[in-house]
């Protein structure tokens, strides 16, 4: 897992035990964190594709 993804699950678990965070507010981080890293694999996907393919057509 990428260092970035780990400190960011890390600080959202963090704000939770401390009580800086609602369990719903840790849900809604926590799913947001992983619908921006499900994001960002899709474009790097998507960017390999084209590489592959040479180029957009």
């Amino acid at each position: 897992m990428s260092d970035w993804i780990e400190r960011a699950e890390e600080q959202i678990e963090r704000d939770y035990e401390e009580g800086h965070t609602s369990p719903e507010e840790y849900r809604a981080e926590m799913r947001a964190l992983r619908d921006e890293v499900r994001g960002a694999a899709e474009e790097a996907a998507e960017e390999a594709y084209w590489d592959a393919m040479g180029g957009r057509f």
